[in-house]
Formats: C-alpha cells, structure tokens, sequence
C-alpha cells in the first residue's frame, strides 16, 4: 500500500532529526515543570498545564510542515507521478504525531506520577489528551503548511490557537465527572475525524496553489 510506503519512510526520515524530537520533548517536560512551580504544585491546576504545555508542544512540532519538502522538490515530485497527494500529505502528519507528539504524551503519565495524583485520573488525562492531540495535529500542520507562501511559518503556526481553543475546553470539560468524560470522548473522537479530513483536504489545496 502506498500509504503505508509513505509513512515507513517518513517515519525513518523523521527519525533522523533527533534534535527536533529531544527539543519538542524537553520543551513539554520544562514547560510542565515550570507552569508547576508557579502555580505552587497544586494538582487542580495539572489538566490546564498539560494543556497549554501540549498545544506549544504541537504548534512547535509542525511549525516547517513541508517547508524541506517544498525547497528540494521532492512536493513537485510527488503531485508529478502521484495523483492523490492526500496520501503523501497524510502520511507525513501522521509520522510527525507518532515521533514527535506520542511521546509528549507518554511523558504525561510519570508527570501525573510525580504530582501525586490518583490512576483513574491519569487514565482519563492520557486519553482525552490522546484523542485532542491527532486532531489538534492536523490543525497545526495546515497553519504550519501556510507558511509555504511566505516562509513565515512560525507566524502562521500561531494561527492554530483560534482554531484549537474551542477542541481543548471540550477536552478540559471532560474531567469535571465520569459522565462528562464519555461525553467528552465521543465528541472528540468525531471532531478528530472531521479535522483530519477536513484540514489534510485544506493543507492539500494550499500546497497545489503554492506549487501551481
């Protein structure tokens, strides 16, 4: 399956950047850590710590979407000899979220450890912020693909706040009660699935319009 050619050698191009992944990691942990110790350990606080920590950690990760690939040609290439360019375009969102966003989230739970709170809630920590973070992904590598028209990635990754807040309040709300939680992760689930058709439809249009 091209799909799954496509993902094998992005994940393996993506592994090579290590400094990248130490750097997006690193920024999560001392972002945690540092919001932590301002609000004086309090563990009420930890979800919108986690939260902000992991949307900057986001927005960081994909902040050159594409940019590598548009400078070499290899985007030319691809629209060249492959007619869905969704394919590419998905497999390179999706390898970005296994190297650099998976392993974000799997730091949250030695934090939740470290702060003393209790398994249940770590359990509903882990996966609400699961679920926020794919769709949250495709946000963020569209407003990062953005930057293929001025070179101004940074600037325009920022853009991905408006269109994140209204997916991270619902991901919040969900830990206020057990039946908040279902709630909250059946809509999520739905709201991934619409913005990862929804934004890698978008980020394609904007890469066809640079390249045109």
């Amino acid at each position: 399956m091209i799909f799954l050619i496509f993902l094998k050698q992005e994940l393996k191009n993506n592994l090579k950047n290590l400094g990248l992944f130490i750097q997006n990691l690193l920024f999560f942990v001392i972002s945690c850590s540092v919001f932590l110790i301002i609000s004086q350990n309090q563990a009420q606080n930890l979800t919108n710590i986690i939260a902000i920590s992991l949307v900057f950690s986001l927005i960081f990760a994909n902040s050159n979407f594409l940019q590598e690939d548009f400078r070499d040609g290899t985007l030319e290439q691809i629209m060249i000899f492959l007619p869905n360019l969704e394919i590419y375009i998905a497999a390179k969102i999706i390898a970005v979220w296994i190297i650099y966003v998976l392993p974000v989230l799997l730091s949250i739970l030695p934090i939740i450890w470290l702060v003393g709170q209790e398994n249940s809630l770590s359990t509903e920590i882990f996966w609400l912020f699961t679920i926020f973070s794919i769709a949250a992904n495709f946000i963020c590598a569209f407003c990062g693909s953005l930057g293929l028209a001025a070179n101004k990635s940074p600037i325009f990754a920022i853009f991905a706040m408006p269109l994140l807040v209204p997916i991270l309040l619902i991901t919040v709300s969900g830990f206020s009660s057990a039946e908040n939680f279902i709630f909250a992760v059946k809509l999520l689930t739905g709201l991934a699935i619409f913005c990862a058709t929804l934004f890698l439809l978008a980020t394609t249009k904007i890469v066809r319009i640079v390249s045109d």
